[in-house]
Formats: structure tokens, sequence, C-alpha cells
């Protein structure tokens, strides 16, 4: 039990045997359609004999399964086949709509669709659904009977802190700031600026503290951000120092269905309870318009480059020091001339008032921000930054970019080169 959340530990032997003779029993289920599989599991269930068990193997079904389409399937996506479905009424003028999905006209589509694909048109209505949850089949992963248990428990912790984290109200990492083996704090904060999280970054003493804010300290609590603070605490998980300590404050249902907050403490010594030893943290992927903007800039400016994680800029506070990642940094290749460039994609409200208020601590930093025209905001909500060297940018949608690229590598050449 950490915190007030349970984490199973798969270098328990009982508890793996355990486990393993749960997947033994599952294993029945192979092939099943997943609704079919549920009243099975029920009978399952209520002859464990212990509400752990039941619990676990539940989880088990939902998070060690993986479900695998019928077979009919790995002819073609069904939802590519809807999508091409869709375009052929489209281009019949959108004669063969109709009430009846399969009249006459739709089989003219259908027949259309069918030889494109290289499928059957009579099993096309089957085919278009198929990979709804209830259709699909259950598949269990093969190994060594001990291996696959043991992933097993890792795979349900993990699910066990996603929903956690689902309800955090702040998460706290505490890492140093200077680690052996050229691993580098730098990438955890690149990854929750990636995910877009909402966090401050302090360095104090040689340690950096992340501090993230959960779900629900947002105005709207969305599941979505949740998930994403479960893939930055993932990636912490994946991380390969050994000092660092992270601390989520989240709310769970107290006495009386009241809820209560607690803290659950994670640190290095329990990675091996969520992710194998050969597990690496992956990059997160940028964003569509950051990768499309770098780009054009490559392609209209070969005097300067641009730099993902370029630098780590310390913005001036009163008591603590802040950093930041900006998402670019231009440097020119004939000068050590720098400069900073930040794009402000369409982002809520509450992570927008953060985003103002750290360019606004840049100081006298040459700082360039693209900024999405979509949003509730104006040149003179940077006006009170007192930095000079402060430019914008707006721009209406990816393809805008390019202008917007255009204009910025005029004023970068006008800089230096």
């Amino acid at each position: 039990m950490i915190g007030r959340m349970n984490f199973l530990d798969p270098a328990s032997p009982s508890l793996v045997d355990r486990v393993a003779s749960m997947i033994d029993d599952l294993r029945v289920l192979e092939g099943e359609r997943a609704a079919d599989a549920e009243g099975v599991l029920a009978d399952m269930v209520a002859r464990d004999t212990s509400e752990d068990d039941r619990r676990l193997r539940a989880e088990l079904v939902r998070t060690l399964a993986s479900h695998r389409p019928p077979h009919v399937l790995e002819l073609v996506d069904p939802e590519d086949l809807r999508r091409a479905i869709f375009e052929a009424a489209w281009d019949a003028g959108g004669a063969a709509l109709g009430d009846d999905l399969f009249s006459p006209a739709r089989e003219t589509v259908c027949d259309t669709v069918a030889a494109r694909l290289g499928v059957d048109a009579a099993e096309l209505p089957a085919m278009m659904f198929a990979d709804t949850p209830g259709e699909r089949r259950l598949e269990f992963p093969t190994g060594e009977r001990s291996e696959v248990a043991g992933e097993a428990l890792r795979t349900v912790n993990l699910e066990r802190l996603r929903t956690g984290l689902r309800r955090a109200v702040c998460a706290r990492l505490r890492i140093p700031a200077r680690t052996a083996g050229g691993v580098s704090y730098v990438r955890l904060l690149w990854r929750a600026k990636r995910l877009g999280l909402m966090f401050d970054a302090i360095e104090d003493a040689g340690w950096v503290v992340l501090e993230v804010s959960g779900p629900y300290a947002l105005f709207q609590k969305t599941t979505m951000y949740g998930n994403r603070l479960y893939e930055f605490t993932r990636g912490v998980l994946e991380y390969g120092g050994s000092e660092w300590s992270l601390e989520v404050d989240l709310l769970r249902a107290g006495p009386g269905g009241r809820e209560a907050l607690c803290t659950v403490t994670l640190d290095a010594s329990l990675r091996s309870r969520f992710v194998s030893g050969d597990q690496q943290q992956t990059d997160t992927g940028r964003s569509g318009d950051e990768e499309a903007f770098r780009k054009y800039v490559a392609r209209l400016s070969p005097a300067w480059y641009l730099q993902y994680e370029g630098a780590l800029v310390p913005l001036g506070t009163q008591g603590r020091r802040l950093l930041m990642v900006p998402d670019f940094v231009a440097r020119c290749s004939a000068t050590s001339e720098e400069v900073l460039i930040e794009i402000i994609g369409f982002w809520k409200q509450e992570y927008l008032e953060k985003k103002i208020e750290k360019i606004r601590l840049l100081g006298n930093r040459r700082v360039m921000l693209v900024v999405n025209a979509r949003l509730a905001v104006s040149r003179e909500d940077f006006v009170g930054t007192g930095n000079d060297l402060l430019r914008l940018f707006f721009y209406d949608g990816r393809e805008d970019l390019k202008r917007v690229a255009g204009e910025i590598v005029e004023e970068l050449h006008a800089l230096a080169c």
C-alpha cells in the first residue's frame, strides 16, 4: 500500500504464482467475443474468496488481454471501410443515401467499395462495425509463465496509477539538477511541455522541482488532462536516474462518501513495480504546428537553424528561480545571435494565463511569439512585459504558418546575417 493506493509487487513469488494461475484460468476465453466473455468472467469472479482476488481477476481481463478483431478484419480496417463507403456515397451525389443502409442504391456503393478494396461485397455489412468492443476477440500474451504474470502485475499497477491520476490535484517531482551518466532532468521538463501540462520548474540548491497541476486543480476537470499527467508520470518511471521522488496529491473516497485528500509518493526504488528493466523513456511527439513551423524556417533560411530544447531559460522572480524551456532557439550560423521562439497554439484559458505570466518574466531576452489567432488574446496582453525585444506574429491555421515563417526569417536576417 503506497499512500492509499495498492501497487502490487511483481517480485513476490507467491503473488506471481497466484496471478499466473488466474491467467491460466482466463485462457479459456481465448478467441471469445468480448461481449460473450463477460458471463464467464462473472462466474469466475463470483468463485474468488477475497475482494482483492475478485478485483485483480477483473483487472487482468481489462488490462492484460489485448483485443484483436475477427480474422476477416485482417482484410480491411473497419474505420477505413466506413470512410470509403461514405466517400463513395458522396461521390454518387447523395443518391445512395436513404432510410435503408443496404437499399439497391447502396448496394451499388458497396459493390464499388468492395471492388476497390478487394473484398466480398456481401461481407461489408458485418465488416463495417466489426471493430466495436463487443465484437472483438480476446487474445492473451504468450511467453514464460512467471514472466507473463510479472508483466501483468506491472500493467495492472499502471492502470491503477492512471485511474488515480485522473483525480489528482497536484504532482511534485524532485530531481537532481546534475546527474551522472548523462541523464538530464530537462527531458522530463520537455515531456511535460510536450504533453500540454501546466507546470512550474523551480531550481533550488542543486535540485529541480516540477510542480504540475492535476486535473482536479483545473476549472474544467478533464479525463484527457489526467491521461496526459499519467503519460508524464510513466515517463518519470522510465527515467534512468535513481534519486528522484514524485509526490501526488489526489482525491479519494473517504468515510461517508466524502472526498478526502491523500498523498501518494513514488520514487526510483518502486520503478520495477511499473516498468521492466529494459524499458526506456520514449520521446513525446511534438505538436503539428511546431513541426510544420520548423520545416518552413529550414527551407527559407539556411543561415539560421532552429533547435528543440535549445536552452533552459531562468526567469526572474522574487524568492525562487523558475526555469522555462522555449519551443525553439534560433541561432545564426555566422554569429552568436540567439532568439527564443515560442508557439502559442490553441490552449484552454488557464494554460494560456500561465504561459503569458512566464513570458512576462523573460526580461530582456529577444523573443518571438507565434500566436494562434483563435485565442482570446491581443498584443495588449503582452505589452506589460517591459521587453522591447518581444515580437508577436499571429497565425490563423497550420497553412498560415508558412507566411509567418517567412516574416520571421526576414527579421532574423535583419538581425545578424
